[in-house]
Parts: structure tokens; sequence; C-alpha cells
């Protein structure tokens, strides 16, 4: 979306009050969506000049005829006037590509109300936004990070990757970055914290006796289990027999011990 403004004058420079200025989208007779800002509220079309002649509007980026009609003067056209504000993220065409080494994408992602940050949307009417990561040619890994300082060669980061062999949640750093604990939450409360040695740790404190939540589940069955778990190095599977009250381990073979 663009601001665009101008101003309307005679044959000998004077400026036109009070004219009417139609703005049509290209080459035909229906009047084009108008703003009064970047974007939320809508204006008439026509839009007025003022005293001193001059006109303004916002409108989506695109191209635009534009009518000045005042009685007593000749109309000005303006012809195919083209409107594409790249600096507020306009951009159009079937691709964006950055050139030489350190580019950014910039734009407003932190403004105090959601709603007027900027964002990557579906341009599908009722359509679902998803943002495929691809790789190039025939490779074969894709994937995006976060960083926490603005130089990404010192700083901590959080990466999800893919390959062919799996999809990886990475908590790791760069040059003087430190290291940092992977934090899971729901409802706004951490739920479970795998810190940088790799210790499991559910919650962030100790459960009240009569707590109906916040507990670590495994699977069970009515029955001893029979079936031989596919091979972790260096790990044990565990499982839970409710029908007799016995927890199992295996090692080679399922091994229990009766519950009371």
């Amino acid at each position: 979306m663009q601001k665009y403004f101008n101003t309307a004058a005679d044959s000998e420079g004077r400026p036109i009050a009070a004219a009417s200025v139609f703005v049509y989208e290209t080459g035909t007779t229906v009047l084009a969506t108008l703003y009064s800002d970047n974007g939320s509220t809508l204006t008439g079309n026509p839009v007025s000049t003022d005293s001193n002649g001059l006109f303004e509007f916002y409108a989506d980026d695109g191209r635009y005829d534009i009518a000045i009609v005042k009685t007593g003067y000749a109309t000005v056209n303006i012809v195919d006037l083209l409107l594409d504000d790249t600096s507020s993220g306009g951009l159009s065409g079937t691709g964006l590509t950055l050139t030489g080494t350190g580019g950014r994408i910039k734009g407003n992602f932190t403004a105090a109300a959601l709603i007027d940050r900027h964002c990557i949307q579906t341009t599908t009417a009722n359509g679902i936004t998803n943002v495929p990561i691809i790789p190039d040619g025939t490779g074969d890994q894709s994937g995006f990070s976060v960083h926490n300082a603005s130089d990404p060669d010192n700083a901590g980061y959080g990466q999800v990757a893919i390959d062919t062999t799996k999809v990886a949640f990475v908590s790791s750093k760069k040059g003087t970055g430190a290291y940092l604990p992977a934090q899971f939450f729901t409802s706004d409360l951490q739920r479970l914290e795998i810190d940088v040695n790799g210790s499991i740790a559910p919650g962030t404190a100790a459960l009240a006796t009569n707590a109906t939540s916040g507990f670590i589940y495994m699977t069970t069955s009515a029955g001893a289990p029979t079936g031989v778990p596919t091979a972790k190095t260096g790990r044990v599977a565990i499982h839970y027999d409710t029908t007799n009250n016995r927890f199992y381990i295996y090692n080679g073979a399922w091994r229990s011990v009766l519950l009371s």
C-alpha cells in the first residue's frame, strides 16, 4: 500500500481548490478502494482538493487512472499510475531474491498491538497460511533458526531442522553465545525442561498431594508385555501391567517387580 499525493493546477499553474479527484482501476470505470491511512480506514472516492489544490490518498499496490474534475476547468487525467510501495512491504511479482551478503527483511514486528505488527499471510481469501521452507536443487536439508543477539555468529540459538533421516529441535550456540535449556510451555506455564546437560525435568516444583495434573504417563497393557521393543542404544523400555500391577523394564527380557 502506498500514499499518493499531488496538486491540481490550471493551465497557468494556479491551484484548483475543491476539485473532485476520481481514482479508477486502470483501464476501467471501476472506482478504486481508497484509504485515509496505511490500510485500515476507508475514505470516499472521489477525494477533494484543498485550498491549495492538494489531494492525497492511500491505495493498494497496483495501477490506477486518475481524473481531476471541476466545472469550468478542463479535466486533468493521469493514466496508468503505478503504486508499488516496496518500503512498506508491498512487494509484487513471483519472487524476492536478496543479493550479496548480510541482507535483512525488516518491518514493524514489535508494535504493542499485535494487529499492528507486520505478518506473513496468504493472499487466498479465507485461506490457510502455511509457509514452506525448502532446500534448493538436490539439497535435502532445511530449517529455521531464532537467535538471542543481533550478531548470529555470537549468540545462543534455537533451530527446527529437517534432513532425510530426522526432524531435529535444537538448542545450541555460536561463538560467544551460551548454551540454553529447552523449555516447553502450555497455558503460559513451563511444563518441561531439558537442561544443557540433557537432564529432563517436568514442571518447576513439587506437585500438591491432591494434584490432578502434571504427571508423567507411561504405556500400559492389560497383562504382561510379550513383544520385544525396538532397541535404543544405552536405554531401556518401561511399561506397566494394569491387570497384575507389575512394573516392567526390558533388558534382554521383560523384568518386573510387583507393586502393592
